[in-house]
């Protein structure tokens, strides 16, 4: 028993790594934390701006191994959905024998990854970071949004169905895995890093932001509805881009876009804030939420899903019942400075007990578990 968990070893097939989404943050971090610590895991990618079909990596313990893809369809936030697997997934994975096998994603590399793991018999660990169910059905007229969801739910078992254990973001999302007998169910949760996520001094300017994705499923239209219905007294910045960025920014120009900003720039947006906006109907979690706290910005979200887990009502941030709550939130705070600074002082404290490093011991302590 002690020597298979000295000889562990993880393969973790991940179709985002190098874009910018909240999943691929959570994987560099993982990368970075498996380095730090002499962690043996291979990371199984896709990367289009390699000029061979494979390319290694290797950082001590952990190896990047990069597979250039060749014929693709553009999907979910423009990842790339393989047609065709590279043949050299499989003769690198046949050269190590893996304790592990975790899925981060049920992408095209997701599929290899589950179909060379049964192969072997290697348990696997499966993470649900998206509801497809959600992000999809939105794409069709209301009537017909029931029985797709229903449907992808039904892909997803299908998908599981050999898993040890498939992760969620929150614990509702872990007990919503389980009520619908997809597979047993766990946590893994994000952190946040507080030295690099931190408040200024600065006076209060009612600068309402938001960062991340400009697309429908954020339901970003909810933040233009409750502006028009307010006193119209506080200033809107959207830092990110997307496919929804040039009809809304048309149609919404008394708003500030900025486009994507990265490292010192990007923790600036957060430090100029005053109140976080994050109307979104289908993040699991919603890492922005996380890391505009660490800064000393207090968030309104929807009641929808995982940001919603991330705050206490009326503490640190406020948590809308739906639309209607959201807009009388939304007018509220705008007059509400002093409780504002108060919950920007609580969300601050709170994020101090997230850090990575435990939310990395405890899935590596999990991966160990399979194995025993």
């Amino acid at each position: 028993m002690g020597d298979n968990l000295f000889k562990m070893r993880v393969a973790l097939f991940s179709d985002t790594f190098y874009e910018t989404n909240g999943v691929s943050n959570t994987y560099k971090k993982f990368f970075e934390w498996a380095k730090l610590n002499g962690k043996p895991v291979d990371f199984y990618l896709y990367d289009d701006s390699i000029s061979s079909p494979f390319e290694i990596e290797n950082h001590g313990t952990v190896n990047i191994f990069k597979f250039l893809p060749h014929r693709y369809i553009k999907y979910y936030e423009n990842l790339k959905f393989e047609l065709f697997s590279n043949p050299f997934i499989k003769n690198q994975f046949a050269k190590y024998n893996y304790s592990v096998a975790h899925i981060a994603t049920p992408g095209s590399l997701g599929i290899i990854g589950r179909k060379l793991s049964q192969l072997k018999k290697i348990k696997m660990v499966g993470v649900y970071h998206t509801k497809f169910e959600e992000y999809i059905s939105l794409k069709f007229p209301i009537m017909f949004r029931s029985l797709i969801k229903d449907f992808i739910i039904y892909l997803t078992k299908i998908f599981y169905k050999n898993f040890s254990i498939v992760l969620a973001p929150t614990e509702n999302l872990a007990k919503w895995i389980e009520r619908n007998n997809i597979c047993k169910s766990g946590v893994f949760s994000r952190g946040v890093d507080c030295n690099l996520f931190k408040p200024i001094l600065k006076k209060f300017k009612k600068n309402f932001i938001y960062v991340g994705r400009i697309s429908e499923e954020k339901n970003l239209d909810l933040i233009k509805k409750a502006y028009y219905s307010s006193d119209k007294s506080m200033s809107l910045v959207f830092t990110g881009d997307g496919p929804y960025r040039e009809v809304f920014e048309k149609n919404f120009p008394h708003a500030k876009f900025n486009g994507y900003k990265f490292g010192s720039e990007l923790i600036s947006e957060y430090q100029k804030g005053d109140l976080f906006i994050f109307p979104s109907l289908t993040d699991t979690f919603g890492n922005v939420v996380q890391e505009a706290m660490s800064c000393g910005v207090p968030c309104l979200v929807l009641d929808k899903n995982g940001p919603g887990e991330i705050i206490s009502h009326g503490e640190d941030g406020w948590i809308a019942k739906n639309e209607f709550d959201f807009i009388r939130l939304f007018n509220n705070l705008t007059k509400s400075e002093e409780i504002i600074r108060k919950a920007g002082i609580l969300a601050r404290e709170k994020m101090k007990k997230r850090s990575w490093d435990k939310i990395f011991n405890d899935l590596w302590c999990l991966y160990e578990d399979q194995i025993l």
